[in-house]
């Protein structure tokens, strides 16, 4: 398959998951060094590809020379501002670079504009295009998480010439692939690598998608998986996107909100366009991003599974990602059993019994198949199931399983043959 071919790649199955659902199953997630060539077979020394970079703030020459300068040294580079100063600035440190041009924008739109309506000829010359851009913080003390992101967006984007050149050899790689974005920002104060980072967005876009006329699954409940507006693509993977007549009167004018403009949209979308032109997203990290993103998501786990196991019996990921159905099936399942008991005396009943109050759903005992006590530490009666199925026959009560899948098999025959079948499986 030629792997630079100017065509999309249809594959029904993709279309009907979620890029989110993709990205994990499909072990997206990429992390590339800086120093080296993971594969130097097939390699060039420049490449058919452009960087786009806009720049707004003073200071941003100097503080991004060094990445500008990776990516004049392996492609072409298209510095965009509205900065009338710092146009001036860049034009004359890089006129000497035949592969450098640097372009005045409107102020409006920032980034986004800078992206969809200056850069928007760049799309129809090169095969991949990568974008990145400087950011401020609106608070001083929102300083830190700005700075530690905005390095974060420009490391994972174009943090050494080794590193471009693996995001380009990836590309010709896996044709499958046509989009890489940097990872979601996590930190210690910052949500981005927990939460659903749609905010107020979502609405907007869906019917951006619905203008555009996507084929893709765009779910409320799944989070958007790019974020800072920052990625490498192969154009034709997001060629709809600029086969829209942008101006720069398509944004919002300044002062920006900080959510729910159409510039807050595109930054969610692109994803969503890549997938209905038949390609995949994956997240990518230089290894040092890596180790840093693995350092801060092990230490969040490890406190937020504290709370919790002690608050919701919630032990592990399986449990997170069954909580909800847990607590509506409890819900439904209390409407029609007003005493309930729990069949299992070890650790998953322990943890269901947690989730259970915390419902401030009562729970009349505990059932054991082999009895060995009358009571436990919590106060809690145990039965045997021989001595309590009668009961809970003839008064109809609930029984919600409290064992490991090792015993499931095993507790439900034994439940079947005392004739109590409507019980509870979470």
């Amino acid at each position: 398959m030629d792997l630079d071919r100017n065509m999309t790649i249809t594959n029904e199955s993709q279309k009907i998951s979620n890029v989110y659902d993709i990205r994990f199953k499909d072990r997206l997630y990429l992390s590339f060094p800086k120093s080296y060539l993971i594969d130097d077979s097939g390699c060039y020394t420049f490449y058919d590809a452009c960087i786009v970079i806009y720049l707004y703030y003073p200071d941003s020459l100097k503080i991004f020379r060094n990445y500008i300068r990776n990516a004049i040294n392996m492609c072409d580079v298209c510095i965009i501002t509205s900065n009338r100063e710092l146009c001036k600035d860049a034009q004359d440190e890089y006129s000497e670079f035949n592969n450098v041009q640097v372009r005045l924008k409107q102020n409006r739109g920032r980034d986004v504009a800078a992206l969809l309506v200056t850069a928007k000829d760049i799309f129809d010359n090169f095969k991949y295009i990568c974008f990145v851009h400087d950011k401020k913080e609106k608070a001083f003390v929102w300083k830190g998480y700005t700075d530690a992101w905005t390095l974060s967006l420009w490391e994972c984007s174009i943090g050494s010439e080794k590193y471009i050149e693996n995001i380009i050899h990836y590309f010709r790689l896996h044709d499958e692939v046509g989009l890489l974005v940097p990872p979601e920002m996590i930190d210690m104060k910052n949500t981005g690598w927990y939460v659903n980072n749609w905010a107020c967005n979502f609405d907007l876009t869906r019917k951006l998608a619905d203008d555009i006329g996507l084929i893709a699954d765009i779910d409320k409940t799944k989070p958007p998986i790019s974020l800072g507006t920052v990625f490498w693509c192969k154009s034709v993977a997001l060629k709809k996107l600029w086969n829209i007549d942008w101006k720069y009167e398509s944004f919002n004018e300044e002062p920006l909100s900080d959510d729910g403009t159409i510039s807050h949209a595109v930054e969610r979308i692109f994803p969503y366009v890549a997938q209905d032109a038949g390609y995949k997203t994956a997240t990518v990290m230089t290894e040092e991003e890596t180790a840093r993103v693995l350092s801060y998501a092990q230490l969040g786990m490890h406190s937020f599974y504290k709370i919790l196991s002690e608050e919701l019996g919630v032990e592990h990921i399986d449990d997170a990602l069954k909580y909800q159905t847990r607590v509506e099936k409890l819900r439904e399942y209390y409407k029609e059993h007003k005493e309930i008991y729990i069949y299992g005396n070890g650790s998953v009943s322990k943890r269901f019994l947690k989730l259970i109050r915390h419902l401030n759903i009562p729970v009349a005992g505990i059932i054991v198949s082999d009895k060995k006590e009358n009571k436990r530490e919590d106060g809690l009666d145990i039965y045997s199931i021989s001595e309590i199925c009668h009961h809970i026959i003839n008064e109809k009560c609930g029984v919600v399983i409290g064992v490991s899948d090792l015993y499931m098999a095993e507790i439900t025959d034994t439940l079947q043959n005392y004739y109590i079948k409507n019980y509870l499986v979470l």
